[in-house]
């Protein structure tokens, strides 16, 4: 059961990240120095209310929702300044998601580049400190991810 939440998480890595944020900035693999037609929702323009959709969701699973989180696993095996740091990491991408009040393809490219980092904070701290202390195997998709 803990590895289906911890593979679950990686949402935020694999899609968020690598696509959504990804094309926006051009990080993904395209042939430009972005990929705007690959964001999310072009028509409807949800492309940068998505991902702060996205960073809610994992906040909400990673906390376990009213219930027993992976914030409560790591305070109680001393881990708990992994727990402060994931929160710090959060509360960093939400406002940075929070800045982005257009569809990427009309924001500035710093806010979206911010966005970009903010997001790759919380999934190094996931595929490192976190998969290490609680001993868990990061998913293949995400594995290879070297960036």
């Amino acid at each position: 059961g803990l590895n289906a939440v911890f593979n679950a998480l990686f949402y935020l890595e694999t899609s968020t990240k690598d696509r959504k944020l990804g094309y926006a900035t051009g990080q993904s693999d395209c042939t430009g120095d972005t990929c705007i037609e690959g964001i999310e929702s072009p028509i409807a323009g949800g492309s940068h209310v998505w991902v702060g959709v996205n960073f809610a969701a994992f906040r909400t699973l990673y906390m376990g929702g009213e219930g027993t989180g992976l914030d409560d696993l790591l305070v109680s095996i001393g881990e708990e300044s992994i727990h402060t740091d994931m929160i710090a990491a959060l509360d960093t991408a939400d406002a940075a998601a929070a800045a982005v009040t257009v569809p990427f393809d009309q924001a500035d490219p710093a806010l979206v580049e911010a966005l970009y980092d903010a997001n790759k904070s919380v999934t190094d701290l996931l595929k490192g400190d976190l998969a290490t202390v609680l001993a868990l195997q990061v998913p293949a998709e995400a594995a290879g991810d070297s960036d």
